[in-house]
């Protein structure tokens, strides 16, 4: 707030006193009523069928790799993407008995 009323300062510098407090006044009172927009941008009905999703235990709601997206997949094809990857010989190594006890903190 203290840049915001310093640089209205700055912009009334040349005006005659009398606008300069018709200025302040205005700002005043804009900044004393500003709230917070509400925090929900959906309706009642949208976050109905959110939450009805987020409990459907068939699907996967995963964050997407880019950007603020959001991935809903069938949960199935997921577990399968997810264990075909980590099957991978050459991504991953399993991890034998004896390299487990030297990952271990002790």
């Amino acid at each position: 707030m203290p840049q915001i009323v310093s640089s209205i300062e700055s912009g009334i510098d040349q005006l005659p006193d009398t606008e300069k407090d018709l200025v302040r006044a205005l700002v005043t009172s804009a900044i004393n009523s500003w709230r917070p927009p509400p925090r929900k941008n959906i309706s009642r009905e949208e976050e109905k069928a959110l939450e009805d999703l987020a409990k459907d235990k068939s699907v996967t709601i995963l964050p997407a790799n880019k950007g603020r997206a959001v991935v809903v997949m069938n949960t199935n094809d997921y577990t399968e993407k997810v264990n075909n990857l980590l099957n991978n010989d050459k991504t991953y190594q399993k991890i034998t008995d004896k390299r487990k006890l030297l990952c271990v903190p002790r």
